[in-house]
């Protein structure tokens, strides 16, 4: 079936009137997407290049498509087949402000461009508005795409999962704040271009839709898409999931192609740009309006903090206007007092706000029981890294009686228990405070040496003291989440009633931490290359929260992970295998090993978090299994991941043990588990099932997509193609290859294409020199190569139409193949082939030799037309080979030489021998035969051709072939030129 392609301008702003021409030249137009000779690459841009006629002696005939407006003329590329089923392939609007005609008479061309907007980002911004918001990644593409003034839906298969639930990309958020830098708007193209890498995915249009793929999803066949409708002045709708099976299309190359190779990754390094806050706990946590001062002014609650106290302490908000009749608009809570952003007003109307100890403790022994500490504790990943060190910095006041020796007795340690503080860490995010253990403090029952962490303290009049406490270098070693306590005064003389009766008094809180040691993420895989893939990340994914430009999830996500509602918590295990073997122990011939072979994903889980239970075939209940007894890991002996439990005679009567027949289920302790930030630790690429962080999945992805050399190629071929066909050739092998750039001749039924093989692979470190033969092109040195011409009687001297296609096989010791011969409906324009049902299978048992289809004298209309060729034996298939079979004309002009095969009873056909007849009365002069090699995989002919003077007097000649291949050969007197024979010789 035959398929054609219109181009239509629209006029926009003219109720869609469209605008049609007829003629352009032959060449043009061309459709073309710009993207790169690398897989690595995330933006296909792409636009239409074409030229239309002048056919009258009009000057400026063309001059009203000449406008200001980016979106004016929309050009549109349809596709339409013989029965006129027509399908957008593509859409963009003329670039504007363009127009040249040549000073000439009628019958010229004028050239056109047309684009689909991504390159005119690069001008553009967003709405103020949408600098101030939390968008999810899905409205961050969709608003970048729509300011091309495409409305176009969006099919998003992403590169990168959630371990524990299918993450919609519509729930992943972004603060786009972040796009805002000292007052400066980041431009579109730059927002589209940074989320894009960050997301390890690659955009094109294709059929009316904008596809965005991740690089790793490029690997398979078959892609899921998460499909959104993008409507003008509409909200985005997330209309489900499809599959899509990507084209699989053979070329012929016209030209001798380029062939390259690229080279393995040894290393990947990837840098998030992170901007990171210094701050580990929001830097405005002491000087804080209360919590709901916006809605009620005598409000005194700590925003950040809470208490923890067993008596009567008032810990609150010190804030006191001076003005009974304060006018509070004034205060501004939107733009200074959110998040790590927040800053104090400074404004003189009122004291504070600051934190505030208005009681004392009786004794030491008290401060146990009664502190101040953050709602929220912060995660911070460990180092022992002497460049990456925190600091603890506290400012604080107090106020004594009336004291002319202050300052003497602050030196005789009178006021030292003042102020107490200490650092805390626990293991989880949900652990309860007496869980945490205290990392440093100054409080005497920790222990920790008096006076490691001493404050000074100054005496700034006879009734005031200002303290100060500043730790530097602190190495946070352990990986968890830290929060800081703060303790009253242990009791005192009365306070000064002059310094407004207060107690202790709190003006600043910093902990930070020092980033400037971090370097990039790397990954090497300690190879003799020197191959190295940097990238660059403005966004990514993580547990701490020091980046306001980390991806965050939606409420809704963070309501069900908090709810235990998003994923099941409780999964029922069972494994593949059960293995009980017998091991000496400490002298102990009776400890047994228990090895059960479970699924990835299973491992995954327990290696995250789930625990392991068990319900023994008498009881009711599941039990938990002690996790100090069994062990998750990976052993080859036993198939790979497997759950190990040692058994012993004198185990502890408490523990649990697995027997066969036992039901387990593996659970998430909810409790522990069930907040968002865990999750934003766990990660994997949507193609395997291996766990990490963000950052280490997004650099794996990156080494398994080269992983070992890749075969790249250029050139020029017959038939048309688009970004996301898989185009399969025979180079060292059948292997298949994803189009990386192109340029589409939509006259010519050609296209320009730069390919790089298709695959993905595990992480290794020893590599393979040599090339790997894929399925199906020759693994473990099998080959199997054909070649097919089609015989007529016309030319050929022979009495029947027919196919011969020759073979050869080798690396197969027991031939036992099948050869198809398959009718096509046509042979389309488009290279794909559409089957119309027929098949013929011939019996293959010799590793050589040929296959004859008949046809008869008279090929029958239903016979004539395209044929597929392959031969098969199990998992190896051959090369495909195309032939048009088609009755020749009596009227047609018959050469008046002709040759056929002479069997000389060589199978490897070292050698060749042919008859030559001529028609009556054809008297031949200066007789030349012509030997030439032909690429069966390009169908092409290469090399110099080989020409010998033939005697006149001889009928019958002999040729020696000076190689292996595939050979053709013709004779010819003059402008007469003879049928061709071809020959697959096989020089050992």
């Amino acid at each position: 079936m035959s398929v054609f392609y219109d181009i239509k301008i629209i006029d926009a702003k003219g109720n869609g009137r469209e605008l049609s021409y007829e003629k352009t030249e032959q060449g043009s137009p061309k459709l073309i997407y710009n993207g790169s000779d690398s897989k690595f690459h995330n933006l296909i841009t792409s636009e239409l290049q074409f030229n239309m006629l002048v056919p009258v002696n009009d000057e400026a005939y063309f001059f009203h498509l000449f406008t200001g407006s980016e979106t004016r003329f929309k050009v549109i590329v349809e596709t339409r087949n013989e029965n006129d089923q027509v399908e957008l392939f593509w859409e963009g609007f003329l670039l504007p402000e363009q127009f040249s005609e040549p000073y000439d008479h009628s019958g010229f061309f004028v050239d056109f461009i047309a684009s689909d907007g991504i390159a005119r980002l690069k001008r553009k911004y967003l709405q103020d508005s949408f600098y101030e918001e939390r968008k999810s990644v899905i409205e961050i593409l969709i608003a970048c795409l729509n300011q091309t003034g495409l409305f176009l839906d969006v099919w998003f298969a992403p590169a990168i999962q959630q371990l524990f639930f299918e993450l919609n990309y519509n729930d992943l958020i972004v603060d786009t704040s972040v796009y805002m830098d000292s007052g400066r708007k980041k431009r579109t193209y730059d927002i589209l271009s940074d989320l894009l890498v960050s997301i390890g995915c690659k955009l094109f249009q294709y059929l009316g839709k904008w596809v965005v793929i991740g690089l790793n999803e490029f690997a398979h066949d078959e892609i899921e898409f998460f499909v959104y409708s993008n409507k003008y002045l509409q909200s985005i709708v997330y209309e489900g999931k499809s599959t899509f099976v990507r084209n699989k299309k053979f070329v012929k190359f016209y030209s001798e192609q380029m062939i390259s190779i690229e080279p393995l990754l040894n290393e990947v390094v990837v840098n998030w740009d992170s901007d990171k806050s210094k701050h580990i706990i929001p830097k405005d946590n002491a000087l804080a309006f209360p919590l709901n001062f916006d809605s009620d002014v005598n409000d005194r609650t700590p925003k950040y903090w809470t208490l923890i106290s067993n008596s009567s302490i008032d810990f609150s908000v010190l804030l006191s206007f001076y003005d009974a009749d304060f006018d509070y608009s004034k205060l501004n809570f939107t733009n200074d007092f959110i998040g790590l952003s927040a800053t104090p007003n400074t404004g003189k109307d009122f004291i504070g706000p600051n934190l505030v100890f208005r009681d004392f403790v009786s004794s030491k022994t008290d401060l146990e029981n009664n502190y101040a500490t953050l709602v929220k504790s912060y995660y911070v990943e460990g180092s022992d890294d002497l460049n990456r060190y925190a600091t603890l910095s506290i400012d604080f006041e107090y106020s004594p009686v009336e004291d002319d020796s202050l300052s003497e007795n602050i030196k005789e340690g009178s006021y030292d228990d003042i102020f107490y503080f200490a650092i805390t860490r626990k293991s989880f995010k949900n652990s309860s405070i007496v869980e945490e253990e205290i990392v440093l403090s100054n409080l005497e029952y920790v222990d920790i040496p008096k006076g490691i962490y001493d404050f000074k303290l100054t005496a700034q009049s006879s009734s005031q003291i200002k303290g100060e406490l500043k730790i530097d270098k602190i190495i946070l070693k352990e990986t968890g989440w830290y929060n800081i306590r703060l303790f009253p005064a242990v009791e005192k003389p009365v306070l000064n009633t002059v310094y407004l009766g207060l107690g202790l008094v709190f003006t600043k809180c910093d902990f930070t931490l020092n980033h400037q040691g971090e370097a990039g993420y790397s990954l090497n895989r300690g190879l003799a290359f020197t191959t190295i893939y940097e990238e660059e990340l403005f966004h990514s994914a993580a547990v701490d929260s020091f980046s306001k430009r980390r991806f965050d999830f939606s409420d809704s996500i963070t309501s069900q992970i908090i709810n235990s509602t998003l994923f099941p918590v409780n999964i029922s295990l069972i494994p593949s295998s059960f293995v009980l073997k017998e091991v000496e122990y400490l002298g102990n011939p009776f400890v047994e090993l228990l090895f059960m072979k479970i699924s990835k994903k299973d491992f995954n889980y327990l290696n995250n978090g789930f625990k392991l239970y068990v319900k023994k075939t008498d009881s009711l209940n599941y039990e938990k299994v002690n996790e100090l007894n069994y062990s998750v890991v990976y052993d080859s002996e036993y198939g790979g991941e497997c759950i190990v439990q040692q058994k012993y005679l004198t185990a502890n009567s408490q523990d649990v043990f697995i027997e066969e027949g036992d039901l387990l289920e593996i659970r998430l302790d909810s409790e522990v588990y069930n907040y968002s930030d865990y999750h934003l630790g766990r990660w994997k690429l949507s193609t395997d099932e291996e766990v990490s962080s963000y950052l280490d999945v997004f650099a794996k992805m990156y080494l398994k997509l080269q992983n070992e050399i890749n075969v790249k190629m250029s050139g020029v071929c017959q038939g048309l193609f688009s970004p996301i066909d898989i185009i399969r050739f025979n180079y060292q092998g059948l292997r298949d290859y994803n189009i990386e750039n192109l340029t589409l001749d939509l006259t010519g039924n050609q296209t320009e294409l730069v390919l790089v093989e298709k695959k993905i692979g595990e992480i290794s470190d020893s590599v393979d020199y040599d090339f790997e033969i894929p399925d199906g092109g020759g693994v473990n040195d099998v080959s199997i190569v054909i070649s097919t011409k089609f015989l007529s009687p016309t030319s050929f001297g022979a009495y029947v139409y027919f196919l011969e296609t020759s073979y050869t096989i080798t690396g197969i010791n027991q031939v036992n193949a099948m050869l198809f011969l398959r009718k096509l409906e046509n042979y389309v324009s488009s290279s794909s082939f559409n089957y119309e049902g027929t098949e013929e299978a011939f019996p293959i048992s010799h590793s050589n030799g040929s296959t004859i289809k008949s046809f008869g004298v008279n090929i029958q209309p239903e016979e004539e037309g395209w044929y597929e060729i392959e031969l098969k034996q199990g998992e190896y298939f051959s090369n495909r080979q195309y032939v048009h079979v088609v009755s020749t004309s009596e009227e047609e002009v018959q050469s008046k030489i002709a040759i056929t095969k002479v069997d000389i009873g060589d199978p490897l056909n070292v050698q060749g021998k042919y008859l030559v007849s001529y028609e009556d009365g054809y008297a031949p002069v200066n007789l030349q035969q012509i030997v030439q090699k032909f690429n069966i995989s390009t169908q092409t002919l290469e090399g110099a051709k080989i020409i010998k003077n033939l005697s006149l007097s001889d009928s019958e000649f002999s040729i020696e072939f000076p190689s292996s291949g595939s050979w053709i050969v013709f004779v010819q007197s003059n402008e007469e030129k003879s049928n061709e024979l071809s020959w697959l010789s096989i020089q050992v």
